[in-house]
């Protein structure tokens, strides 16, 4: 069992891990300067408040949404912008996952209505998509995608050479041949 002074050392460990990371990004530090409110307490105060807004979902979906696009839209362009492919499968895999739950969401609006918690849940999943102590878009590229599309590719590259081969012989910029019209 806890005793009341092992919570502490653990929340003054849990302190100085934390102080120590945010100490790593200028905005934190600067917070900090400005307000004289330890970095960590900004932090944990505004974690909270987004929590709040999401958990009574006053503006729930904007502050999901937000969390979903923020750091994953950095991280993307950041990840074109390298010359290794290695982060590329992470953030391909996170959009498409993205586009799909959005789609989903715009059918089943009136469902999710009646989901509790629906904006926090979204919220926890795509957090687990998308922080790199989980890369969960990966997880999920590895258990199910690549599944699919080992089984699934050819018949997609056949429906797309059937499409394409359709689309060729509708293209209005090809040469068309006259109808024949009737005397009346």
């Amino acid at each position: 069992m806890y005793t009341l002074d092992d919570v502490q050392v653990q929340a003054r460990k849990q302190h100085a891990n934390l102080d120590a990371e945010l100490s790593k990004h200028k905005v934190f530090r600067d917070a900090e300067a400005q307000t004289k409110i330890d970095k960590v307490y900004l932090f944990l105060g505004g974690l909270a408040i987004l929590l709040v807004l999401i958990v009574f979902n006053i503006a729930g979906e904007l502050v999901t949404d937000a969390v979903a696009w923020i750091y994953p839209g950095i991280a993307s362009f950041k990840a074109i912008e390298t010359p290794s492919t290695a982060d590329d499968r992470q953030w391909l895999t996170y959009w498409s996952i993205f586009g799909a739950v959005k789609m989903l969401e715009y059918f089943l609006n009136a469902l999710l209505y009646w989901v509790p918690y629906w904006f926090l849940i979204k919220t926890i999943f795509f957090l687990w998509l998308a922080l790199p102590q989980f890369r969960g878009a990966e997880v999920l590229y590895g258990q199910y995608n690549r599944n699919l599309a080992g089984t699934k590719g050819p018949k997609i590259d056949t429906l797309k050479a059937k499409v394409a081969s359709l689309s060729k012989s509708k293209d209005p910029n090809s040469p068309k041949t006259p109808k024949s019209s009737k005397s009346q």
